[in-house]
């Protein structure tokens, strides 16, 4: 996941100043007049890691909702679609507030 977050702009020309440390997980400054540079590319990866985690949340609600609607056919009864896609949106929902859904 780091490597797709290095690749962008503004991350890659940050790097130059910085490098990232495995054991504190986070961003270094190579010197100290770049404390500020390594304070920006710690939040926006922190920033990142969350957005990510919702984004494949997401991703898992879709899949989940795909492999389900496959079952439909013309026989399947407009309460079970609409029930189907309540759950879906109230999946979706809570995959963008960052909550379980269980």
């Amino acid at each position: 996941m780091r490597e797709e977050f290095e690749k962008l702009a503004d991350v890659k020309d940050k790097l130059k100043f910085c490098y990232f440390n495995d054991d504190a997980n986070k961003y270094l400054p190579y010197s100290q007049f770049d404390y500020a540079t390594a304070s920006y590319l710690n939040g926006a990866w922190l920033i990142y890691q969350h957005q990510k985690s919702k984004v494949d949340a997401v991703k898992r609600e879709v899949c989940i909702f795909a492999d389900f609607i496959k079952q439909f056919n013309e026989n399947t009864d407009t309460a079970t679609i609409m029930g189907t896609l309540d759950g879906f949106i109230d999946g979706l929902e809570q995959a963008l507030k960052g909550e379980a859904h269980g």
